[in-house]
């Protein structure tokens, strides 16, 4: 499955999927289900591939101590210090035009 390019708001974050399971977690929805929620589901809500892309994501947001992981699935941590912070730059994100980037190469 080939990549679509990335718009202007996903520069900020790293990729569209970063910033749209970014989303899902800070609204504290993933595909209309409601927390824990598994690997498929917050895969299916960044909208990368559930066997690959996710695992990291996930990885990082739990050692940032954004996210709890336990036999259930994950969870938002309530406690992080990222979550105001993170919603108000999503926010901004959002109205930012959905162009798309230039060419990586310059060209």
């Amino acid at each position: 499955m080939p990549r679509k390019p990335d718009l202007l708001p996903d520069w900020f974050v790293g990729g569209a999927g970063k910033r749209k399971l970014l989303g899902a977690l800070i609204r504290g929805e993933a595909k209309g289900k409601t927390p824990p929620w598994d690997k498929k589901t917050l895969a299916e809500a960044a909208g990368v591939h559930e066997k690959h892309t996710v695992f990291r994501h996930l990885a990082v947001l739990v050692e940032a101590e954004m996210l709890i992981e336990d036999t259930d699935g994950y969870r938002v941590n309530k406690k992080s210090k990222l979550l105001e912070p993170l919603e108000a730059f999503l926010k901004q994100l959002e109205l930012l035009p959905p162009s798309k980037l230039p060419p990586s190469r310059g060209k």
